[in-house]
């Protein structure tokens, strides 16, 4: 259909009115666009409305709804912008499953789950240590690898516990040799070495 198909029916300025008084329906999670639809003097009128927001010049892109009245909200915006203040700092002691900061809120040990429910839900090889025999593993362990590049970009490249935390935490604290079921003799790293792999990969968006 045409601009000269519509003009033909009806005059531009009552189609324009028309089209602004449809009501404008909740964006979906993740979704950029919003989609009105509607029939016109015998026409299909779909208007199609983008969004952009930005925080301090970066898109945000993610939990985007737009209410009837056209306001737009984002619900990533409060972590974005602060959120819980213990989400600022990557952990704290006595560095376990029950410590508060963002590692657990990454690992899944508080909060939603974001890591762990995910291996729970998927399930077969996700399940257990064969983890790495689903090719889903990679496309999970990348996007978790995000989240915490955002963490990153917003936080600093920071990590604990410090090398003068206790012993006990041998394999844990930050310039530590990786722990790896390989077995101790294993090429590997540090954590410190982890904190920034920008120089060989980066993500197109995060969060």
């Amino acid at each position: 259909m045409t601009h000269q198909d519509i003009t033909a029916t009806a005059e531009p300025a009552v189609l324009a009115q028309y089209i602004a008084d449809l009501p404008v329906p909740d964006l979906m999670p993740g979704s950029m666009e919003s989609v009105r639809e509607d029939e016109f003097e015998g026409h299909r009128i779909v208007v199609r409305t983008s969004y952009e927001i930005t925080v301090d010049d970066r898109p945000v892109t993610a939990h985007l709804m737009v209410s009837n009245n056209g306001e737009v909200h984002c619900h990533a915006l409060p972590a974005l912008l602060g959120g819980d203040p213990d989400l600022a700092t990557y952990d704290f002691a006595p560095w376990d499953a029950g410590s508060k900061g963002f590692r657990n809120r990454l690992e899944g040990f508080i909060g939603t789950g974001l890591h762990n429910q995910v291996h729970r839900w998927v399930g077969g090889d996700m399940g257990p240590a064969s983890s790495p025999n689903d090719p889903v593993f990679y496309l999970h362990h990348c996007n978790v690898d995000r989240l915490w590049e955002g963490w990153m970009h917003h936080h600093g490249r920071s990590y604990a516990p410090p090398m003068t935390a206790s012993a006990d935490l041998l394999g844990h604290r930050i310039d530590d040799p990786i722990v790896t079921p390989l077995g101790p003799n294993a090429p590997g790293g540090t954590p410190r070495l982890t904190l920034d792999f920008t120089s060989k990969y980066t993500y197109d968006l995060v969060p």
